[in-house]
């Protein structure tokens, strides 16, 4: 009876670590499946968004590009080894799903969620919703938790994936998040950075012409906050709604 007891201890503990573990969520508009993570109250993607339902040209202005990508087809994109390691590398009205126009001009969606190009359900994260995932990774006593902070401690270093980036300055990955080196495509129609830094848009505007991203480099432990231009093509790393 104790045995028998025992087993049945042991199944409850199982079924509720494996409730634990978020499923894999499957973008219903091309199938791809992505790993996902639960870090605090929120569920991460676990890879950069890969949903392309066109591809630009290198020197447009805004929209969806892979990093090398030189405007052979659409189904050209999809067979480099970029995109299955990356995925796409957005401009910021691509991410949000919106206009070329607000490339240069203000949203005015606030912190408010705003879905973008994620899919249903996940949306593009804000800078605030950035900051609660630095706040609950951060171990670091000294860290200044501030609404204007530029980096984050050592956040960086745990959210990292533990390879791809360059030697010795992998993650260590503690949360699964698997953050990778993914470069950008710089708004002047050139690819650059790859495997040293990854990028990543937030749906928060600062300037017409201007919207937050959060990095990691592969120099540091940190991450950080910069506001770049919004045709830059970067990553996009989709939040679950809840």
């Amino acid at each position: 009876m104790k045995y028998l007891k025992a087993i049945i201890i042991v199944a409850i503990l199982s079924c509720a670590c494996a409730r634990e573990v978020p499923e894999d969520l499957i973008d219903q508009r091309d199938g791809r499946v992505y790993r996902t993570t639960r870090i605090g109250d929120q569920t991460w993607m676990a890879e950069n968004l890969g949903y392309m339902p066109y591809v630009s040209e290198v020197a447009a202005d805004s929209g969806i590009w892979v990093f090398g990508y030189d405007g052979k087809s659409k189904e050209w994109a999809e067979g480099l080894q970029n995109y299955t390691d990356f995925g796409c590398l957005y401009s910021w009205s691509a991410a949000m799903d919106v206009s070329n126009d607000y490339r240069n001009s203000w949203l005015g969606v606030g912190d408010s969620l705003h879905q973008g190009i994620c899919p249903d359900g996940w949306h593009l994260p804000s800078d605030k919703e950035w900051q609660s995932l630095e706040d609950y990774a951060d171990t670091n006593p000294d860290f200044e938790r501030t609404d204007e902070r530029i980096n984050s401690g050592n956040v960086g270093k745990k959210l990292k994936a533990d390879s791809v980036w360059a030697e010795n300055m992998v993650g260590t990955n503690d949360y699964n998040f698997n953050a990778l080196p993914g470069g950008m495509r710089y708004f002047t129609g050139f690819f650059h950075k790859k495997i040293g830094y990854g990028y990543f848009w937030t749906s928060t505007e600062v300037y017409e012409k201007s919207a937050v991203y959060r990095y990691l480099r592969d120099s540091s432990d940190a991450t950080f906050k910069g506001i770049p231009s919004k045709r830059l093509g970067l990553s996009v790393r989709c939040l679950k709604d809840d």
